[in-house]
């Protein structure tokens, strides 16, 4: 019939398997609980990432330029940004920023994109542009640039960016 060995290599295999399975379970409870699908989910700060590219910065001042929010669209972009001091400029908001400079237009079309095709929230807006700026920029901002000559500099150095569309400054 069965030895005792055959009998207790059988047992820890069912052992094992009762085991992984818990395991398993465990880890799709998880990742279900962490996929939820309220807004809250998208409140926490999103992660720094790759740093962002001239050519998407400048994707990003013609979908400012050439998209418009219809004014319920365009007072979830203010929702969004009014509570993120403008880069450049904290006197003011992200929303309105001190000036139309290369940063702020870039980061309105980013938040019109975010509208327009992602249908996002004023919640997600607020997480995504803090997180944008962040990957903008390889200088913390300190919200005075506007005021001592920064308005030429490069973004990623605590800048403007530049104030023309023709000479965009990363």
């Amino acid at each position: 019939m069965y030895s005792q060995r055959s009998i207790l290599t059988s047992s820890l295999r069912h052992i094992c398997y009762a085991m992984l399975l818990l395991v398993v379970g465990i880890l799709l409870s998880a990742a279900v609980a962490l996929a939820g699908t309220g807004e809250h989910m998208h409140q926490e700060k999103a992660p720094k990432s790759e740093m962002i590219s001239r050519a998407e910065v400048l994707k990003l001042m013609e979908y400012e330029k050439f998209h418009d929010l219809t004014p319920e669209q365009e007072a979830l972009r203010v929702a969004g940004l009014e509570n993120i001091k403008a880069p450049c400029c904290a006197e003011y908001s992200a929303a309105t920023c001190c000036c139309p400079c290369n940063l702020a237009k870039a980061l309105w079309g980013f938040t019109k994109k975010m509208i327009l095709e992602d249908q996002a929230t004023a919640g997600q807006i607020q997480v995504e542009a803090e997180a944008w700026l962040a990957n903008i920029s390889v200088e913390e901002f300190t919200g005075d640039a506007c005021f001592d000559g920064g308005c030429g500099r490069s973004m990623r150095h605590n800048g403007c960016g530049g104030m023309q569309e023709e000479d965009v400054r990363i």
